[in-house]
């Protein structure tokens, strides 16, 4: 099995009957990212959903530890 909880689900409000209960549903805007226009999808401090999973962190991937974890990833030759 899976557990689904605590997720923030970008313009679901017509799918929340989808998805398992204590979910989040809202638009892109409400998310509160830092600067997506320019691929900064880290919560702003001021964000409803940095401390709304069930284990009261942030909702989602924890951004700042996947840019932390890759930043010394080597680009390769692409698989053929």
């Amino acid at each position: 099995g899976y557990t689904f909880t605590g997720n923030v689900i970008i313009d679901g409000t017509g799918w929340a009957s989808m998805y398992p209960s204590n979910n989040f549903f809202t638009t892109f805007e409400a998310v509160g990212f830092t600067d997506p226009a320019n691929q900064d999808y880290r919560l702003l401090p001021s964000s409803t959903y940095l401390t709304s999973s069930p284990a009261g962190k942030q909702a989602g991937a924890d951004v700042a530890s996947v840019i932390q974890m890759t930043a010394t990833v080597q680009l390769g030759r692409p698989l053929r």
